[in-house]
């Protein structure tokens, strides 16, 4: 990690929740996430986790190669991840599935500490800049900004505007939303 501290458990926690968070700040919006909104969601993580399943099959190869067990404590995989030389973003994104002893999507894996995280979207979003800012590449920051921004990008074109006034109002709303997250992110 170039000089930088490495990551706590708590770290870990909070880049995991930061997709959630980006989905999270559109509830501001009308009260709810729609199923269109976690469809988002889902589909993003889906990709970027089955992109890094493929990588994580050669690490677990090498693994067996040298005889060495392969890492079960907290934080062990991580760091060997690191280690290997996947970007940050990855390796938040693997971890959480890897360590799954079933079947599980990263979101419900994820999901159920979150839900006991008392962070607003805003504040988690801040706090996720911050950690990037004192512990990450700026590289690895960057690429897990943006990955953020994109999605949170992909979120804003799930909400329809309505009828004349309700649109300018839903539109000024998606734009509080846009705002929010890229200002948390200190983009």
């Amino acid at each position: 990690m170039n000089n930088k501290t490495f990551f706590t458990i708590q770290d870990w926690h909070t880049l995991q929740f930061a997709p959630l968070w980006v989905t999270f700040a559109w509830a501001g919006l009308d009260g709810k996430i729609g199923d269109k909104q976690l469809e988002v969601l889902n589909s993003e993580i889906k990709k970027m986790v089955d992109k890094i399943f493929f990588a994580f099959f050669d690490i677990t190869g090498k693994f067996q190669k040298k005889g060495r067990e392969f890492p079960k404590g907290e934080l062990e995989l991580e760091k060997v991840l690191i280690e290997e030389g996947w970007n940050l973003l990855d390796v938040v994104l693997a971890s959480a599935p890897l360590k799954s002893t079933k079947e599980e999507h990263w979101v419900d894996k994820v999901q159920s500490m979150f839900f006991l995280d008392p962070r607003t979207p805003e504040e988690g979003l801040k706090d996720v800049a911050d950690l990037l800012n004192r512990k990450a590449s700026t590289e690895h920051a960057t690429e897990f900004k943006d990955f953020l921004l994109e999605l949170n990008r992909k979120i804003s074109e799930t909400h329809k505007s309505g009828f004349l006034g309700l649109a300018r109002k839903q539109k000024k709303k998606r734009e509080e939303a846009i705002q929010l997250v890229s200002n948390a992110l200190q983009t």
